[in-house]
């Protein structure tokens, strides 16, 4: 059983990835934590205080059953 996962986040509006990272698991449930972080982390190096405020998020899991 293989138990790594990749995620990316993208901004809809310009098609650009804004955020994407390796997991050492294999279950996308609990990825969406670090992935926000990640975001959030990416834009205040860019002088964002914070993203969500302006931002709309989605997500989705799909479960290999």
């Amino acid at each position: 059983m293989q138990e790594y996962n990749a995620a990316a986040a993208v901004d809809d509006k310009r098609q650009v990835i804004v955020h994407a990272e390796a997991f050492g698991s294999g279950s996308d449930k609990e990825l969406l934590k670090p992935m926000i972080d990640g975001i959030r982390e990416n834009f205040e190096e860019l002088g964002e205080k914070d993203v969500f405020e302006k931002a709309k998020v989605t997500a989705d899991s799909r479960s290999s059953k």
